[in-house]
């Protein structure tokens, strides 16, 4: 097996934080969502209408919104829209990210019309990378600080055959109790001419290093990363997906296994939508030499809990 960087690392899974983005002024608030309040039964998480990165459902007292962040290998950054928010010899450069306006706005729930969604897409073909996420930190803590985090691994050492040493942004970010709903429902599509599987994936306090249990050591047993899953097949028109936390498990062969082994609803930190490139595994590495060539362009529309 080659092992590849580790761009889910706590650095660059939580560069695009809220509070990363208030600090490059594209965290502001956004408008009233035009599709007004969520039907009954559903809790709003975003319905990607408006501007900025900052989610519409705002999470428990003391907490302020999460925010939407586009993560892959540090080379290959110039290669997926929109860019993650990375430094650039010692200067930030500010997020891009932005909603894409839809060609025609379609109905989700009756009576409700998009016209904007989330779109994740590579503008050249990712060549020897795992592959690329777009997902949304669920919270932010007010009164954070930016950090300009060191080269090379998040645990210290110097990096390996096939890692780039890349300065990212290391912030922290708090953990979300999701409790009170049962799952999420979103709906989603995906190009002809790309990869259209899709990992839905959520990172809890065992699986981010962030709630201190796991371990940012990649030959640990007890590697962290390994989040609970379920892995969707787009069409190129908008489907619904509904996803139970109940149904979502870990890739038994690696990394940190929790006892139960399931999502710890009360400690969420991230919902997550990866692509992974054939041959790679979702810890980042891959068979039979450099990962092959890969594109794609998704989508993820209106996205809201299902309560309990």
């Amino acid at each position: 097996m080659l092992r590849r960087w580790e761009p889910r690392s706590l650095l660059m899974r939580t560069l695009l934080a809220c509070a990363a983005l208030a600090w490059a002024g594209s965290c502001s608030g956004r408008p009233s969502a035009a599709d007004g309040s969520a039907p009954v039964g559903y809790t709003k998480i975003d319905d990607m209408e408006g501007d900025g990165s900052a989610l519409a459902w705002i999470p428990p007292s003391g907490l302020t919104a999460g925010s939407w962040y586009t993560a892959t290998e540090c080379g290959a950054t110039g290669d997926i829209w929109p860019p993650p928010l990375m430094d650039n010899a010692g200067v930030l450069t500010p997020s891009l990210w932005s909603y894409s306006a839809l060609a025609a706005p379609h109905e989700t729930f009756p009576g409700i019309l998009s016209t904007q969604a989330a779109r994740l897409r590579t503008t050249s073909p990712l060549m020897g990378v795992w592959g690329a996420v777009m997902g949304l930190e669920l919270a932010s803590q007010p009164g954070l600080t930016l950090e300009l985090a060191p080269n090379g691994r998040v645990d210290g050492g110097s990096p390996g055959v096939g890692e780039a040493a890349c300065p990212q942004i290391l912030v922290t970010e708090a953990s979300v109790d999701l409790s009170a709903y049962s799952g999420v429902t979103f709906w989603a599509k995906g190009d002809l001419a790309g990869v259209r599987t899709v990992q839905v994936e959520f990172q809890d306090v065992h699986t981010d290093p962030r709630g201190g249990v796991c371990s940012t050591d990649f030959n640990s047993p007890d590697y962290c990363y390994n989040g609970f899953t379920t892995t969707i097949a787009l069409t190129d028109t908008f489907s619904r997906y509904t996803i139970d936390f109940a149904s979502l498990q870990q890739d038994p062969k690696w990394g940190y296994h929790p006892i139960p082994d399931v999502l710890d609803v009360q400690h969420v930190y991230q919902l997550q939508f990866q692509i992974t490139t054939p041959r790679c595994y979702p810890n980042f590495m891959c068979v039979g030499g450099a990962a092959p060539p890969v594109s794609f362009d998704f989508w993820i529309d209106d996205l809201y809990f299902v309560n309990r």
